[in-house]
Protein backbone atom coordinates (compact mmCIF):
# COMPACT_ATOMS: atom_id res chain seq x y z
CA UNK A 1 0.00 0.00 0.00
CA UNK A 2 2.94 2.23 0.75
CA UNK A 3 4.53 2.15 -2.30
CA UNK A 4 1.95 2.35 -4.11
CA UNK A 5 1.07 5.85 -2.35
CA UNK A 6 -2.23 4.09 -1.34
CA UNK A 7 -1.90 5.50 2.47
CA UNK A 8 -1.75 9.25 3.85
CA UNK A 9 -1.26 9.21 7.09
CA UNK A 10 -0.21 6.52 9.73
CA UNK A 11 -0.31 7.04 13.45
CA UNK A 12 1.72 4.63 15.49
CA UNK A 13 0.81 4.56 19.13
CA UNK A 14 4.20 3.71 21.29
CA UNK A 15 3.02 2.70 24.40
CA UNK A 16 6.67 2.75 26.20
CA UNK A 17 10.49 2.59 25.94
CA UNK A 18 11.24 -0.47 24.25
CA UNK A 19 12.65 -2.54 27.39
CA UNK A 20 9.27 -2.16 28.89
CA UNK A 21 7.23 -2.77 25.96
CA UNK A 22 6.18 -6.92 26.46
CA UNK A 23 6.28 -6.44 29.96
CA UNK A 24 3.47 -3.54 29.49
CA UNK A 25 1.79 -5.07 27.18
CA UNK A 26 1.47 -9.34 28.21
CA UNK A 27 3.23 -10.38 24.75
CA UNK A 28 6.21 -10.18 22.46
CA UNK A 29 5.84 -7.19 20.49
CA UNK A 30 8.33 -4.89 20.92
CA UNK A 31 9.88 -6.17 17.54
CA UNK A 32 7.13 -5.96 15.53
CA UNK A 33 6.21 -2.25 16.78
CA UNK A 34 9.85 -1.25 16.14
CA UNK A 35 9.77 -2.69 12.40
CA UNK A 36 6.25 -1.12 11.82
CA UNK A 37 8.38 1.96 12.93
CA UNK A 38 11.61 1.79 10.56
CA UNK A 39 8.90 1.11 7.54
CA UNK A 40 7.13 4.51 8.41
CA UNK A 41 10.18 6.12 8.43
CA UNK A 42 11.79 4.56 5.44
CA UNK A 43 7.91 5.53 3.72
CA UNK A 44 8.40 9.06 5.45
CA UNK A 45 11.79 9.69 4.11
CA UNK A 46 11.70 8.53 0.72
CA UNK A 47 8.21 10.22 -0.11
CA UNK A 48 5.84 7.11 -0.14
CA UNK A 49 4.39 8.27 2.76
CA UNK A 50 3.03 11.80 3.63
CA UNK A 51 2.84 11.86 7.39
CA UNK A 52 3.11 9.52 10.07
CA UNK A 53 2.68 10.16 13.66
CA UNK A 54 4.10 8.78 16.70
CA UNK A 55 1.62 8.75 19.59
CA UNK A 56 2.60 8.79 22.79
CA UNK A 57 0.21 8.29 25.47
CA UNK A 58 1.88 10.05 28.62
CA UNK A 59 1.11 8.85 32.07
CA UNK A 60 1.88 10.60 35.29
CA UNK A 61 5.29 9.18 36.72
CA UNK A 62 6.61 8.17 33.43
CA UNK A 63 7.43 11.12 31.83
CA UNK A 64 11.35 9.85 31.80
CA UNK A 65 9.73 7.16 28.82
CA UNK A 66 10.19 10.26 26.74
CA UNK A 67 13.51 11.08 25.41
CA UNK A 68 14.51 7.69 24.50
CA UNK A 69 10.79 7.55 22.59
CA UNK A 70 11.12 10.57 21.17
CA UNK A 71 15.04 9.40 19.84
CA UNK A 72 13.70 6.40 18.15
CA UNK A 73 10.60 8.10 16.57
CA UNK A 74 13.20 11.42 14.95
CA UNK A 75 11.90 12.27 11.62
CA UNK A 76 8.29 11.79 12.27
CA UNK A 77 5.93 13.90 14.05
CA UNK A 78 5.14 13.42 17.81
CA UNK A 79 2.35 13.30 19.43
CA UNK A 80 2.45 13.71 23.21
CA UNK A 81 -0.93 12.61 24.32
CA UNK A 82 -2.34 13.01 27.82
CA UNK A 83 -2.79 9.81 29.48
CA UNK A 84 -6.05 10.14 31.39
CA UNK A 85 -7.09 6.41 34.00
CA UNK A 86 -9.15 5.82 36.94
CA UNK A 87 -7.08 7.08 40.30
CA UNK A 88 -4.64 9.74 39.09
CA UNK A 89 -4.31 12.91 38.40
CA UNK A 90 -3.61 13.15 34.53
CA UNK A 91 -0.38 15.84 33.23
CA UNK A 92 -1.63 18.96 32.53
CA UNK A 93 -0.72 20.74 29.33
CA UNK A 94 1.98 22.80 30.66
CA UNK A 95 3.30 19.50 32.45
CA UNK A 96 3.52 18.15 29.02
CA UNK A 97 5.11 20.61 27.80
CA UNK A 98 7.49 20.90 30.80
CA UNK A 99 7.94 17.09 29.64
CA UNK A 100 8.85 18.27 25.67
CA UNK A 101 10.82 21.29 26.34
CA UNK A 102 14.14 19.11 26.67
CA UNK A 103 13.26 17.39 23.47
CA UNK A 104 14.36 20.26 21.31
CA UNK A 105 11.79 18.89 18.41
CA UNK A 106 8.50 20.22 17.74
CA UNK A 107 5.34 18.16 19.29
CA UNK A 108 1.96 17.99 19.28
CA UNK A 109 0.53 18.04 22.51
CA UNK A 110 -2.85 16.99 23.38
CA UNK A 111 -5.44 17.56 26.41
CA UNK A 112 -9.31 16.74 26.81
CA UNK A 113 -8.91 20.73 28.36
CA UNK A 114 -6.86 22.45 25.44
CA UNK A 115 -7.60 19.88 22.60
CA UNK A 116 -4.50 19.57 20.47
CA UNK A 117 -1.65 22.39 20.39
CA UNK A 118 1.74 22.67 18.70
CA UNK A 119 4.67 22.84 20.91
CA UNK A 120 7.64 24.79 20.06
CA UNK A 121 10.48 24.70 22.73
CA UNK A 122 12.36 26.87 20.14
CA UNK A 123 9.52 29.72 19.91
Amino acid sequence: LLDQHLVDMIALDIKTTWERYDDLLGAAAVDAVKESLAICKRAKADGSLRSCQAVVTLFRGHEDDLPPIAEATRGLDLVLQQGVTAGYDPLTRQELEAAAAPLGRRVHIRTREDGEIDYDPGR
